[in-house]
């Protein structure tokens, strides 16, 4: 099983956070940790991701870019 951290910016929108967790948990992704923190003076989230999968980091990138809401994503190294 493989690990994978994530760092996301993305839009202050009703049911935002609500999508990103479903496109990882549909993905075949299991989440592990999820933080999300407001930043009112430029209206989005910061969010941190990890999840495990035996699908490729890849997988979940390209799903989570398309959503709209998604302003920048960042892979980071375990």
């Amino acid at each position: 099983m493989n690990y994978y951290r994530l760092k996301l910016i993305a839009a202050n929108t009703p049911g935002c956070l609500e999508r990103v967790l479903n496109n990882s948990r549909t993905g075949g992704f299991d989440v592990y940790a999820f933080n999300a923190s407001l930043c009112p003076a430029r209206n989005h989230y910061e969010i941190d991701i990890l999840v495990s999968g035996g699908t490729s980091q890849n997988t979940l990138i390209l799903a989570l870019l398309q959503e709209s809401d998604i302003r920048s994503l960042t892979p980071c190294r375990q």
